[in-house]
């Protein structure tokens, strides 16, 4: 994720100082997840509404585990903060959307589900990348900036 975020982000020409800000902020988007039990995380049905709402709490625990650590940076912060919001307002933890969500947060979010989808996982198989894009475009259709996400298409295409 951090490769596909500094990948992305030269590609939309973002200033070079960002770029280790970004790596660092998709390195540590998840660590909150360290609080969560793993045998939700790690559970290979599909989750119950409670254990989804232990899940959805990943984003703050995160956020209080880089205020432990002094990691005060606010791109990073935004990332982990962020990077489940929904450019639709369907998203969490405060179902910001459109560019309420900061920009960062915006990339990643897009890098994450990309290797999500693309990667094999407990709980479900992986998918190439074609149709990792063709999901992202139609079933997840209002979950992306739609500008971000077709300059992230293209880089695959070169």
């Amino acid at each position: 994720i951090s490769l596909l975020c500094s990948t992305f982000a030269n590609v939309l020409n973002q200033p070079q100082e960002l770029i280790p800000r970004l790596v660092k902020g998709a390195l540590l988007h998840d660590i909150g997840k360290s609080k969560i039990d793993n045998k939700i995380l790690l559970k290979p049905g599909k989750l119950t509404n409670e254990e989804w709402e232990i899940i959805k709490t990943h984003p703050i625990l995160g956020v209080e585990l880089l205020k432990e650590t002094n990691i005060n940076d606010e791109i990073i912060t935004q990332m982990v903060k962020y990077h489940h919001e929904k450019f639709d307002g369907n998203g969490y933890p405060e179902r910001l959307k459109n560019n309420e969500i900061p920009f960062a947060a915006q990339i990643i979010a897009i890098c994450d589900v990309f290797d999500a989808l693309t990667s094999q996982r407990a709980y479900k198989t992986a998918v190439g990348s074609f149709p990792a894009f063709k999901i992202m475009l139609n079933e997840m259709d209002g979950s992306f900036n739609k500008e971000l996400l077709t300059k992230f298409i293209n880089i695959f295409k070169e």
